[in-house]
């Protein structure tokens, strides 16, 4: 993972960029002022400096092992070494010990608004200064480094507007203490703003639609509990056209730890919130189609095995058949991506026993769609022997459910499910295997990995599988 200093130089997607004149001319100016033969402007790296502007020097960087500017990185505003071959930090530098023998060094930090610092505007001399730098070198130098920051942030703030334009997107910021919002170019093509100017947080409030959340109040701005992430719609300034935003933003802090700006980004989602609601209409129909499906194939299989003998049976295969319906509404409900544990079993359950007498916990695990409709036909199979036979064929048994991820002997990480009954009546193991009692035996999404006790207190069933075969994370 970067460290913030190096995160926030790679934003600003300079390294390795040909020259510009705007800073060409810094390092130009740089040079004249304080007499040097070199100028540079050198941004640290993670292995080494690159040169966005130079003069009087060859290449376009060094390794951090011939980089002083690594060491001027340190000070809060500017590194001063009159002789470079004395100095501990620089004296066995290979650019002091060998060609071109540098001698002399001066370099004001470029530091980033939140207090990073990404390189250095230096000076270079190969004759060392005893005396260093004059009052009026020193302020000149520090204010080109500031203008160099300028520039480095205009740059940037052109390629992200390129971005925007692109992607419709929008950035903004908004000064905590005067609650007024300063927009990109891209945030108010969005909200159909005139953007020469800043606003006054609530007037751009005043455009969300009623009933809709804005993402924040002066007061959760101020003390820090906005919500980062919201989305909502918005009625456009220019043409009162309503459309879907999703915005994303974060804090910039003081010394003090105190939030003093809220910055972010927002986008146009009106395609992607109309594309998902043809998606849930497909969706809706898809599934009342497999469900009419579903009932036909029971219907046909109660009209054909009307007079079978083992009526039971054919109960029994029409609640596996609504057990699968009971799957692909869990199923519908997340946009056929799969489904959570907890949804899961609870629409199963509440099919044939009172959900009051289940003990369910567990953390948020989402299951994928193949494994939903297996894990529901599981499901089915215990609780109908619950009802039948076990914790649920009285009044005061209880059955406690527990599920989790768990690292195995193997490294590999699995999804863990328990089923307890407790208070019921006393159980025995079956005396044949029905179909039942072989896909409880199959386990979590076939791997075979269950251990089913009988014991006399209630059956106990635990469950293993991959955590990739189940999820497909």
């Amino acid at each position: 993972m970067l460290s913030p200093r190096l995160a926030a130089l790679r934003s600003y997607q300079v390294l390795d960029t040909p020259p510009e004149q705007q800073f060409d001319d810094i390092v130009q100016l740089a040079r004249t002022i304080c007499r040097t033969p070199v100028a540079l402007v050198s941004l640290v790296d993670a292995d080494r400096q690159f040169f966005k502007a130079r003069v009087g020097f060859d290449g376009t960087g060094t390794p951090l092992n011939q980089s002083v500017c690594v060491h001027a990185i340190k000070e809060r505003e500017i590194l001063v070494i009159p002789d470079l071959s004395l100095d501990p930090r620089t004296r066995d530098n290979p650019l002091v010990t060998g060609e071109p023998r540098i001698r002399f060094y001066a370099g004001a930090v470029l530091r980033t608004r939140n207090g990073e610092a990404l390189g250095a505007l230096c000076v270079i001399d190969t004759v060392p200064r005893p005396e260093g730098l004059s009052e009026e070198q020193v302020t000149s130098l520090l204010a080109l480094a500031r203008q160099t920051m300028i520039l480095l942030r205009h740059r940037r703030a052109e390629a992200v507007e390129g971005a925007q334009q692109a992607g419709g997107v929008g950035t903004f910021e908004i000064d905590l203490e005067s609650d007024r919002l300063f927009p990109s170019a891209g945030f108010c093509r969005i909200y159909g703003l005139n953007g020469d100017h800043s606003f006054v947080i609530d007037d751009i409030h005043a455009m969300v639609v009623p009933g809709d959340n804005p993402g924040s109040t002066a007061e959760s701005r101020r003390d820090g509990t906005a919500p980062r992430d919201v989305q909502f719609r918005i009625r456009r300034a220019n043409d009162g056209e309503v459309r879907w935003i999703s915005r994303r933003a974060d804090y910039e802090h003081d010394a003090a730890g105190k939030p003093v700006r809220l910055m972010g980004a927002v986008q146009d989602i009106t395609e992607r919130k109309h594309l998902e609601a043809v998606q849930q209409t497909l969706n809706e129909e898809l599934s009342h189609r497999m469900k009419n499906t579903l009932a036909m194939v029971d219907a046909i299989a109660q009209q054909t095995l009307r007079n079978a003998a083992d009526m039971p049976a054919v109960a029994t295969f029409g609640r596996r058949i609504q057990a699968l319906g009971r799957a692909h509404d869990v199923l519908l409900g997340r946009a056929m991506a799969g489904g959570a544990v907890r949804t899961t079993v609870e629409a199963v359950v509440g099919m044939a026993a009172d959900l009051a007498r289940f003990d369910l916990a567990g953390p948020d695990i989402d299951i994928n769609p193949r494994s939903v409709l297996s894990f529901s036909l599981l499901i089915h199979e215990l609780v109908t022997n619950a009802v039948k036979y076990g914790a649920m064929s009285n009044d005061k048994g209880r059955v406690v459910v527990r599920w989790r991820s768990e690292r195995a002997a193997n490294g590999q990480e699995e999804f863990v499910f328990d089923w307890t009954e407790k208070g019921g009546p006393t159980v025995t193991a079956p005396a044949r295997r029905g179909f039942g009692s072989r896909l409880i035996a199959s386990g979590l999404a076939g791997t075979g990995k269950a251990d089913v006790r009988y014991d006399p207190e209630g059956m106990c069933a635990h469950f293993r599988a991959p955590m990739a075969y189940v999820s497909g994370v």
